[in-house]
């Protein structure tokens, strides 16, 4: 499922490159570019001064590094095999961290009471949410490989020329950013849509009506068959009678089950809400 939502080039980011590429683009271009990239070359990161430079020219050093741990850990088995599908992966993502550190003036430390809608990170993260739980993604999977995509990012800054102290303050951004988008994640992903719930209500509803209409044939066939062979003066025959009701009843119950078109409440007399299957109705 997952393999069908990225062979076409793209593994979880790759929608994303269209805010920073100008500024991509700039910081990539230098006499280390020159030359087309060798093998050897890929194993050490580019050098360079600041975090949003090393970022932008390390896309292959990323992209080779998460593909990787995505190989080690299985992830592949379920993603584009195609390297260029795991680099658009890397552009999109890196696009979005470049610009939180080049707009976010302040810190990038959580607070209890801060509006995430309002947080570029976050925000690109429940964007990224409502893109690929449509595409039938778990979150579970899509956390997991996200913390492969974290640490090749800590993995850069680690192996980079940058000093200890500042690689120290850089990996403190890279980890703040990350959870940022996570908690977009879960966001959008705990936030249902009205007509998801009422989906899921209706999907309920269909279920219950199938596991409970061979049953109550049983028993309407059983009971008519009983009342057929009772005398009319027996006195039984009225208990029978009133089971043959009650299933009346209940079929006529299951047939509103199926019509339900939307998510009526009212109140219950234990408290809380429950559906009012007769609103719900057509």
């Amino acid at each position: 499922m997952i393999r069908a939502c990225m062979s076409a080039g793209e593994v979880f980011f790759a929608e994303n490159r269209n805010t920073n590429s100008k500024e991509i683009n700039a910081m990539k271009k230098g006499p280390e570019n020159k030359t087309k990239e060798t093998k050897e070359q890929a194993l050490e990161p580019r050098s360079a001064r600041t975090l949003k430079e090393l970022i932008a020219k390390n896309e292959t050093w990323l992209m080779n590094r998460i593909l990787q741990y995505a190989k080690t850990r299985g992830y592949t088995k379920y993603s584009s095999p195609l390297q260029e599908a795991w680099r658009l992966s890397i552009a999109g993502l890196s696009e979005s961290l470049i610009s939180a550190l080049r707009n976010r003036k302040t810190s990038f430390e959580l607070k209890p009471d801060e509006d995430y809608m309002k947080d570029p990170a976050a925000s690109f993260g429940i964007m990224e949410a409502q893109k690929h739980r449509q595409r039938g993604i778990s979150l579970e999977m899509f956390l997991g490989l996200m913390k492969y995509y974290r640490k090749s990012y800590k993995d850069l800054v680690r192996q980079s020329n940058l000093n200890s102290g500042h690689k120290t303050r850089r990996l403190n951004k890279i980890e703040r950013f990350f959870d940022r988008v996570e908690i977009g994640f879960c966001k959008e992903w705990a936030a249902l849509s009205e007509g998801e719930k009422l989906q899921g209500v209706l999907q309920m509803a269909g279920a219950i009506c199938h596991e409970l209409t061979q049953p109550m044939q049983a028993i309407s066939g059983n009971a008519e068959l009983l009342l057929m062979t009772m005398p009319k003066n027996d006195t039984k025959s009225k208990k029978v009678q009133n089971i043959l009701s009650q299933m009346d009843r209940m079929n006529n119950l299951t047939r509103k089950l199926q019509a339900m078109t939307r998510c009526e409440t009212k109140p219950y007399v234990l408290g809380g809400k429950i559906i009012d299957i007769y609103r719900s109705c057509n």
